[in-house]
């Protein structure tokens, strides 16, 4: 009798061959929740927020993140906006700023040149015992130059490297809380983030769907996803159109 084959490797989320360039996309039945504004999705992600199915609550709330400019999200889903829960997990840390420090050096160099420019002028007409004088103060100027321009640059590079860590640090912590998510919600126009990318979805859901414009629903389209439901009720919102004699307008000038 011939052997069976041996079952295919499970492959770990993050792991990669190689020769392999870009990073497996992270596997979940998740849902990615979209609808033309900000105030339709607003409503549904803080009802979602509450426990709410419908007009009952779950015993178990779903993991909801929502998505967008912290300008655009109203009060009742700040708390779960993606960049609050990043600022959460990371306990409100901030990478140590210089930038006093540095404005100081600056500061302390601009004078030290200004100095040696007064020392050149005097040195042009000066003579004897007194020149000699001026010149081993113009080498203490140019040391006191040299030593605060290598201070300047090492607080410089310190303060590039704490906000490179900050900012991987914000990246990873994402990209964590998204991977998590049970639901993303998020504009139509929002489900273009850079932090999707790697995310696959179980079903994108698209609410006031009437409303969209067509272009708009193809955003989050771009994504791998097992169904899409598109909802929307053109008795109560009517679609969103252009009037004949508006387009004749436009198109069709004089």
């Amino acid at each position: 009798m011939a052997e069976r084959p041996k079952p295919a490797t499970s492959i770990t989320v993050g792991q990669q061959f190689k020769g392999q360039s870009e990073p497996q996309q992270i596997q979940k039945a998740r849902i990615l929740l979209c609808a033309p504004s900000n105030a339709a999705i607003d409503e549904i992600a803080a009802r979602l927020k509450d426990g709410y199915i419908g007009p009952n609550k779950r015993k178990i709330p779903l993991n909801i993140v929502r998505i967008g400019a912290d300008s655009s999200i109203g009060a009742t889903t700040r708390e779960i906006s993606l960049e609050t829960l990043v600022e959460e997990k990371l306990g409100n840390v901030t990478a140590k700023d210089d930038g006093a420090e540095i404005e100081m050096v600056k500061k302390q160099i601009a004078s030290i040149k200004e100095q040696i420019a007064i020392m050149q002028g005097r040195l042009e007409v000066t003579n004897g015992k007194e020149r000699i004088d001026l010149e081993t103060k113009n080498h203490e100027l140019h040391a006191q130059r040299r030593s605060a321009a290598e201070k300047l640059t090492k607080l410089q590079d310190a303060r590039k490297g704490a906000f490179r860590a900050m900012d991987a640090s914000r990246r990873s912590a994402r990209m964590e809380i998204l991977t998590k998510a049970d639901v993303i919600c998020c504009t139509l126009s929002g489900s273009g983030h850079e932090s999707l990318e790697i995310l696959d979805f179980d079903t994108i859901i698209i609410d006031e769907a009437a409303q969209a414009i067509e272009p708009s629903t193809l955003i989050p389209l771009r994504y791998q996803f097992t169904r899409c439901v598109m909802v929307g009720d053109p008795q109560q919102l009517p679609p969103t159109v252009i009037s004949q004699e508006v387009s004749r307008s436009i198109f069709c000038p004089g």
